[in-house]
């Protein structure tokens, strides 16, 4: 195992023993994203807490539950690595048991412990006998904290959660670079949890799409894993795929739903064929996202719509997991974009660096920090741009290894607009994501029906939301909520509405070691970008290619926006710059605007429209606008 792994493995060994240390019984969560090890790390949690006496080696019996097998028979062997790994002469009792073949605690006295495997399943009724045993301790695994169905886990905190931002940090995982292709527009959708109208999306156009995105990048894409809909959908895909010429740029093409698949095989013997590929294609509805971890996968295509950011992350992982035969390794994932009425179900990647739903699209901000005092500076920075009052300006207990990311809710006061933090952490950040969740999937049923804030208060009567949202919050955080949601409906639409968005931003703070180690000079180039974090993540994080560059765009007003583009593409805003430099020396008034005009609208750039004039603007200004990273 890696120093990468250890990183934040063995802290979280260390704090799932200390938990169940200090009691036994109690319910807690380990989060993990998807690729980073959880199943491993729980193994190696059970085996400590033998080898610390929590739990006693001759007596004790762990029970491991899962919905799936597969989910099994993966834990099963990684309790084996990690008794081979670390030289382990004796490991404890486990018994691997599904979910549905009747994992009981009940007259079982020798049960301490349950580990339940992907346990954002475990509210559903086959698991509450175990939650109901209270002789026992049980232990959750899951690649995000929160269902988003609205709903808390049933767990009393997590003993430890990491990101994926960190875990791409630490080089544990790959992070994705990003295509999409267009997938048409399907007026007859009306449900995306109907299958039946799923179907919809089964057509000769669309599925040419895919094929020929995978066509067009057959070099890059190894190993690919399709996510479609339906199961005839499947059979349809597959065949449309034999039929053209990317079926003989690749070793194997193969399908597998619930029912079987093209091997006519038993599930694992299928999973072990396709493992040895090097070039493959598998295409599947709802099997490859729990269960199975293939490293030379790298290439994911989503192919139905969603709103699951956990189906979202499951499917991504099984692209970017690091392969230990292929050191240079890159990951895609080919988001198929589908346009659906009045459905908003299209995820963000940026939820990856959340916990929150986008149902409300609030902005998500990230902020690097090195040290527990740049991290409280960076908080009261926070403080300071989002007019947070000084009675709401609280510091948490700051942990080491702890997770924290800030909620903060816009409000509009004595013709002033002023936010309220609510600060997430390990104790907190369920509950805290099941309530703004639950209120996100619930505020269009609130504004459509003319609720007042009484009214939705009442309505959340019964819910977890008292206990962890303070009264004199509550009003405030459901109508910044509320005008949120107005400002993605044009009939609710106010100039108030429509000037104070974002209504909800979502701030993830995140360690990196070197954020104090960047040259001066990039510093001061950042200083006063809108998107300063975003900037100093991406080149802490290396993402970028040997010659990329940042712009600095000025904008209109005040403050500047970054952006990084490849070498070529900085020459083009170069080229475009010093055109508009010409003019601007050429000393003649007459005819400026005409040039200036045409030299806009003939140029190539890798910039949005809406920042074109920010070239006007540095040309006149002659100010820096270019950061070369490789000088660095």
């Amino acid at each position: 195992m890696s120093d990468n792994f250890e990183s934040f493995q063995r802290p979280a060994v260390r704090e799932i023993v200390d938990k169940f240390s200090t009691n036994p019984t109690g319910r807690f969560l380990l989060s993990i994203p998807t690729g980073g090890g959880k199943t491993i790390t729980a193994a190696r949690a059970v085996v400590r807490l033998f080898e610390d006496g929590v739990f006693d080696m001759k007596s004790d019996v762990v029970l491991w539950t899962a919905h799936r097998k597969e989910l099994l028979d993966q834990a099963a062997d990684a309790l084996k690595w990690v008794g081979d790994k670390f030289e382990h002469q004796t490991l404890p009792n486990v018994e691997f048991t599904t979910i549905q073949a009747g994992a009981n605690t009940k007259g079982r006295a020798e049960f301490k412990l349950v580990v339940i495997d992907e346990a954002h399943h475990s509210k559903a009724p086959s698991y509450q006998h175990l939650f109901g045993n209270k002789n026992i301790g049980i232990l959750g695994l899951t690649a995000t904290p929160s269902r988003h169905d609205g709903e808390p886990l049933q767990f009393d905190e997590e003993a430890y959660s990491i990101g994926f931002p960190d875990l791409v940090r630490k080089k544990v995982i790959l992070r994705p670079k990003i295509l999409r292709i267009n997938g048409g527009t399907y007026d007859e959708i009306t449900s995306i949890d109907n299958s039946n109208q799923l179907e919809v999306l089964n057509t000769p156009e669309r599925n040419r799409r895919i094929i020929q995105c995978i066509g067009q990048n057959s070099g890059i894409f190894q190993k690919i894993v399709i996510y479609v809909g339906t199961t005839q959908h499947v059979h349809d895909l597959y065949d449309e795929i034999k039929r053209s010429p990317v079926f003989s740029k690749y070793e194997s093409v193969s399908w597998i739903t619930q029912n079987g698949n093209s091997r006519n095989i038993d599930r694992r013997s299928f999973f072990d064929a396709e493992r040895e590929q090097k070039r493959s294609i598998i295409i599947n509805v709802n099997i490859l996202t729990e269960g199975y971890d293939d490293p030379s996968i790298n290439t994911a295509i989503l192919a139905m719509p969603t709103r699951s950011k956990l189906y979202y992350m499951q499917a991504m992982g099984r692209a970017i997991r690091l392969d230990p035969s292929n050191l240079i390794k890159n990951s895609f994932v080919v988001e198929v974009e589908t346009k659906l009425p009045n459905i908003s179900y299209q995820i963000d990647n940026r939820w990856l660096y959340s916990d929150v739903m986008d149902l409300l699209e609030p902005k998500v901000e990230d902020v690097v920090y090195s040290s527990s005092k740049m991290l409280v500076e960076k908080i009261e920075t926070l403080y300071n741009r989002f007019d947070v009052p000084t009675d709401w300006r609280r510091l948490p207990n700051l942990k080491q290894h702890e997770r924290y990311s800030m909620l903060l809710f816009k409000q509009y006061r004595k013709k002033e607009f002023r936010s309220l933090p609510i600060f997430l952490t390990g104790e907190n950040r369920q509950n805290v994501v099941a309530v703004f969740n639950r209120l996100s999937k619930r505020m269009s049923y609130f504004v459509g029906n003319n609720f007042g804030l009484q009214q939705i208060e009442n309505s959340e009567k019964g819910h977890s939301t008292e206990k962890i949202i303070e009264k004199s919050q509550y009003s405030i955080i459901i109508d910044s909520m509320r005008n949120a949601y107005c400002h993605l409906i044009e009939e609710t639409q106010t100039p108030l509405i429509s000037e104070g968005h974002p209504w909800v931003t979502f701030v993830s703070f995140v360690y990196h070691e070197d954020d104090g180690k960047l040259p001066i000079a990039l510093m001061e180039f950042v200083n006063g970008m809108v998107n300063k974090e975003e900037i100093i993540a991406t080149v802490c994080n290396r993402e970028y290619e040997l010659g990329d560059v940042i712009l600095r765009l000025p904008l209109p007003l005040k403050n500047s926006f970054g952006k990084l583009v490849s070498a070529e593409e900085g020459r083009q805003v170069t080229a475009v710059v010093d055109s508009l430099g010409a003019i601007r020396d050429s000393g003649a008034p007459i005819g400026q605007s005409t040039a200036v005009s045409k030299i806009m609208y003939d140029a190539v750039l890798p910039i949005e429209v809406g920042y074109a004039n920010s070239l006007v603007i540095i040309a006149r200004e002659d100010s820096k606008y270019l950061y070369d990273l490789s000088v660095d």
